[in-house]
């Protein structure tokens, strides 16, 4: 393939590297889940993990309590955090309007 036609063929995503990205997340994933592992670490590495493989610039860990009241569990900055605590105080915004409450 000539140099001009390499430059405007599309780039097919490399599904081997996707793949051992996938993996690896899964494993750094089940590392966490020791005896005595921690909550929050675990909910850390799975928000930096969505953020890393979907390409995301921020991502957040929302879950309910048996009251359906959203809290932010995990935040992979600062800045998306304080951003969904704010969002969490208006019913009219992405993760109020996404969230359904399941049976009771």
């Amino acid at each position: 393939m000539s140099d001009e036609a390499a430059a405007v063929a599309p780039r097919r995503p490399d599904t081997h590297s996707r793949e051992h990205a996938i993996a690896l997340t899964f494993v750094t994933l089940a590392e966490a889940l020791v005896d005595d592992y921690d909550v929050v670490d675990l909910l850390d590495r799975l928000v930096h993990g969505c953020v890393d493989l979907l390409g995301a610039s921020a991502a957040g860990l929302l879950l309910s309590d048996q009251h359906e009241n959203l809290a932010v569990m995990a935040s992979s900055s600062e800045e998306s955090r304080l951003l969904e605590i704010c969002q969490l105080q208006s019913e009219k915004v992405p993760a109020s309007i996404a969230y359904v409450p399941g049976p009771r």
